[in-house]
Formats: structure tokens, C-alpha cells, sequence
């Protein structure tokens, strides 16, 4: 191993002889030690913030409230801020990450995974710095299970399915050991509550066995109480909670939640997702159309991207509209989903939609040529795909 302060010979005298070589070689050794001080691991000689303290919890919320309006580089701008102020603590990284998630799950552009893993990474770094200086803090064990979580949902967005369910499970017993630290730290339950429900949610006719447990409704109540108590997590709290609401079938109450963070926040493409989906799986088509169309009006207002929310939506309104017998608005939305410029990546990762539109324009045909005026239609299926 090369020695630490190998880098920074060039800095010293080759020979040191004589007082003034002798004081100079000292000066230099002093300033080679202030600048590797500088590139120590963050925290190695700083404090814990908390970041319940009023101008960071401040920050925080503004920049969330800031992403859920889809004002992203402004969400950016001021968690980069929060970095500038508070360097060694890891919350300023933690959230420029968690804005660009949503940055790019709201384009359906991984292209800047890259950057994301970066600044996750930096969180890992100054927790475990800042756990030798406070091996008690909570917030640290928060900051570093929820970095391991989003590694997990990169992953599952990559495809990366047991690099997922890894970072995942690491995520979630750190969280675990959030709450043994403190137990009033109810942030920490919004992620362990989602991963109750989505891991029993998804393991299907593997709940029935006698070794796995059925965690749903836990689930469902540990992130009601992170909404209800915690610092940070109102809003995506809410979201996550109307998805639940949406998988397990209870209608009245997902669609009370998705109508009323729509009414608060309007321009919020995440609550238009969320109360499109609603209204469709429901069965409420009429109601859904229109909240569709709102969702693709601001999704091409942004201006051009990859267009494979585009094409979700596109999808989503020629079915609606086939279920409801209205087949020129249903090919008509069919063509135009089929004439979207996408990209050989886009187009293989929405094979599925691009399919569902063939089969529409293939239904409806007959009916435009008016040679099945009676004819019953097959439902089209409005279950999303997200």
C-alpha cells in the first residue's frame, strides 16, 4: 500500500538543509496536512445535524413539495443548496437523489442512473462516517436503509430483479434499526410499511403457505402512521398509500385519497397517475378519460422526451374508449399512439403497449367499416402497466 501522503510529495523540498529549507519544508508539510484534511470522508472531524432543525426541515420540504410539482431543477437547485451548507451530512445528498428518481420515473429515462447511484453512494459514505462520531443517531440509520431502497428500485426499474429484492432487504432491516435506536423516528415506516405490502402483495398464491406471512394490512398501517406522524414523507406517504389502496381493491377509499392530493396539489403529474389509474381499474371509464387527457396535455406541454408516458396514455384512452364503444376515438388514439417516434430501446421496453394498440386498431376496423353495427366488443383491458 502506498503511503497516504504519497500523492502530495511534489509539495516538499527534495532536500532539506538548512534553517530556511527547514522552516519552508515545515510550512509545506502544514498545508499538505490542511489539504488532505479537505479530501478526508465527510464528518471525519464534524457533528451530526439533525434535520428536524428548522432551516433544514424547511429546505427539505419546500424541495419535496417542489418535486411533486414537477419542478424538478428547482427541487435540484435547492437540495444542491442544502449540500453547499451542510456538506458532510448525508440529507442533501440523499434528496438530490430522491428528486432525481422522481425526475426520472416521471420521463421513463434511466439515462442519468449514473448520477443517482453517485449521490446514493455519497450518502452511504458520510452515515458511516458520522456513525463513529454518534453510533446512536437514528437519522443516519434513516438516511442510509432509504439510500439502500432506492438502490432496490433502480434495480427493478432495470430489470435487475435480485439486485432489487437485495438493497431492498438491507434497506428495510436498517430501517429496522431506525426505530431500535428511536422509536419515535416514524419516517422510517413508510418504507418498511411498503415493503410489507408489495413483498406479500406480489408473492401471489405464496401467501397461502404456512411459512409466508400475509403483511398487507401491516403494511397498510405502518404507512398510514408515517403519514400521519412522521417528518418528510406526507406527500410521497400519501401516494404510496393510494397505489396500496389501488392493489388491494378498495375502491372508495383509494379513490377519496388520489381525488383529494389531485385537489391540492393539480399540476402533479405523480396524482394524476395515480388518480387516472384509480377511476380505470375501478371501472369508472367516463371519469377516467378525462383526467388521461389532463395527464397527456402536461406530459407534452414539458416538452419532448422518449414519449413512452405518452404512449401509456394513449394506450390507456384508446381501451377506455373501446370499452366504451367509441371506436373512432379509440383508433383514432390507437394510430397515434403507433405513429409516436420511439427510440429501438423504447419501442422494445413498450412491445406490451404497441401490442394492446394493434389489437385496438384490430377490433375496432370492422365496426368503422360499419359491418358489425351490433356486434358485441371484448372489454379492452385498462389495467396499467406501471
Amino acid at each position: 500500500m502506498r503511503p497516504i501522503f504519497s500523492r502530495w510529495r511534489w509539495l516538499g523540498p527534495r532536500r532539506v538543509a538548512g534553517g530556511k529549507r527547514l522552516e519552508r519544508a515545515g510550512r509545506l508539510l502544514l498545508l499538505q496536512v490542511v489539504l488532505l484534511v479537505g479530501f478526508l470522508p465527510a464528518g471525519e472531524a464534524g457533528r451530526v445535524i439533525d434535520p428536524t432543525q428548522e432551516d433544514v426541515a424547511a429546505a427539505i420540504r419546500e424541495g419535496m413539495e417542489l418535486t411533486v410539482r414537477n419542478r424538478f431543477e428547482q427541487a435540484d437547485s435547492l437540495f444542491h443548496r442544502l449540500i453547499q451548507k451542510y456538506p458532510d451530512q448525508p440529507f442533501g445528498y440523499f434528496y438530490v437523489a430522491a428528486n432525481l428518481q422522481a425526475w426520472m420515473l416521471d420521463e421513463e429515462d434511466f439515462s442519468r442512473s449514473g448520477l443517482f447511484q453517485l449521490y446514493l453512494n455519497r450518502v452511504l459514505v458520510r452515515c458511516d462516517s458520522l456513525e463513529k462520531i454518534d453510533p446512536n443517531n437514528g437519522w443516519l440509520a434513516f438516511y442510509r436503509g432509504s439510500a439502500h431502497l432506492y438502490k432496490g428500485f433502480l434495480n427493478s426499474k432495470l430489470g435487475h430483479w435480485w439486485g432489487a429484492y437485495r438493497e431492498a432487504r438491507k434497506g428495510v432491516k436498517e430501517l429496522e434499526r431506525v426505530l431500535a435506536k428511536d422509536s419515535t423516528l416514524y419516517d422510517a415506516l413508510l418504507g418498511i410499511g411498503s415493503y410489507k405490502y408489495w413483498k406479500s402483495a406480489k408473492s401471489g398464491v405464496l401467501r397461502f403457505l404456512p411459512l409466508i406471512a400475509d403483511e398487507r394490512e401491516e403494511g397498510l398501517r405502518l404507512v398510514e402512521k408515517a403519514i400521519e406522524r412522521g417528518h418528510f414523507v406526507y406527500w410521497v406517504g400519501r401516494d404510496q398509500l393510494a397505489w396500496m389502496l389501488i392493489d388491494s381493491k378498495q375502491w372508495e377509499r383509494a379513490l377519496a385519497l388520489a381525488k383529494e392530493n389531485h385537489q391540492q396539489i393539480p399540476e402533479s403529474r405523480f396524482f394524476l397517475w395515480t388518480l387516472s389509474e384509480a377511476l380505470a381499474r375501478s371501472g369508472k371509464y367516463r371519469e377516467a378519460l378525462p383526467v388521461y387527457r389532463q395527464l397527456l396535455e402536461s406530459i407534452r406541454a414539458d416538452g419532448p422526451k422518449n414519449h413512452f408516458n405518452e404512449l401509456h396514455c394513449l394506450t390507456k384512452m384508446a381501451e377506455i374508449n373501446l370499452a366504451l364503444s367509441r371506436y373512432r376515438e379509440a383508433d383514432s388514439l390507437a394510430r397515434a399512439g403507433l405513429a409516436l417516434p420511439l427510440r429501438s430501446a423504447v419501442s422494445r421496453r413498450a412491445k406490451g403497449r404497441l401490442k394492446k394498440l394493434r389489437k385496438v386498431l384490430k377490433v375496432c376496423a370492422p365496426f368503422l367499416a360499419g359491418r358489425q353495427k351490433n356486434a358485441p366488443v371484448e372489454e379492452a383491458s385498462v389495467l396499467p402497466e406501471r
